[in-house]
């Protein structure tokens, strides 16, 4: 009689937030960056093989990176609106986790147009003889 013994040891992903990241309202052309955090809860190296956001105004990176048992790292997400309007996508990890090889967290920001400045008198003269004085 023979006994087998299997030690499956590998990196187990754990992110949060687990199921959304809220950018809030930015003006058009701004640049918000906010971060999912990654985790292994595993006992062995996870492998990070890829971080892709999308579609535009999202982005993340960085693309790919080891993480020991126990560490974890900071993804950094970033919006940046080109027109008015809420905008929504997804930020997707993929790993060498075994039962959970990709993780989606949806993504929501809204683009806001920044305010028009609007200076009234358009201009403005020295009082009296005095130059200094206004």
């Amino acid at each position: 009689s023979y006994t087998l013994s299997v030690d499956v040891a590998g990196g187990d992903i754990a992110v949060t937030p687990a199921d959304f990241l809220q950018f809030g309202a930015w003006f058009v052309g701004a640049t918000a960056v906010d971060s999912v955090h990654v985790s292994n809860v595993g006992t062995g190296v996870l492998h990070v093989t890829a971080v892709s956001a999308g579609p535009s105004p999202f982005s993340a990176g960085p693309e790919s990176f080891a993480l020991a048992p126990g560490a974890q790292r900071a993804v950094a997400v970033r919006f940046q609106p080109t027109a008015a309007g809420q905008a929504s996508g997804t930020v997707t990890i993929s790993s060498d986790d075994f039962d959970e090889p990709g993780v989606v967290v949806a993504l929501i920001g809204t683009g806001v147009v920044p305010p028009t400045l609007v200076i009234s008198p358009s201009s403005i003269s020295p009082v009296g003889s005095n130059p200094n004085f206004w």
